[in-house]
């Protein structure tokens, strides 16, 4: 398809691409953490203490903010969303660091930490803390 000057114009991705692209990884890596034994699992519990999970997910947290913001501050659009959106993730990640010490996961706290820390940082700096 060309455009009345001559040019070609791009074709606009398809939904169902643009879902493989997005889902693709999520799923990829869902399978991946399946073939984990719960043995292996367990034994990440005894890797540390529930505070020191805390603490690498606020670290692990705070590099991925500061590695996003000095690759793209300039063009970074994520802070355009909606507050329901960070409501929601201060919501879900809370869910999952109370929850994983409920039932003594700590991997799920780690991992609810560092989103909480990430969306906090956003929070902070689309209100001009910079």
């Amino acid at each position: 398809m060309t455009t009345a000057r001559g040019f070609k114009q791009n074709k606009p991705m398809t939904n169902w691409v643009m879902g493989l692209l997005i889902l693709g990884p999520v799923a990829l890596f869902s399978i991946g953490l399946s073939m984990i034994s719960k043995s292996d699992y367990a034994s990440l519990n005894e890797f540390g203490t529930p505070g020191g999970f805390v603490f690498a997910g606020t670290v692990l947290g705070v590099i991925y903010f500061l590695v996003s913001e000095m690759r793209m501050s300039p063009n970074n659009r994520s802070y355009l969303a909606n507050p329901l959106t960070d409501l929601l993730a201060f919501a879900g990640s809370s869910f999952l660091v109370v929850r994983g010490l409920q039932i003594e996961e700590y991997f799920i706290v780690f991992v609810g930490s560092g989103i909480y820390t990430i969306h906090v940082l956003q929070v902070l700096f689309k209100n001009g803390l910079r």
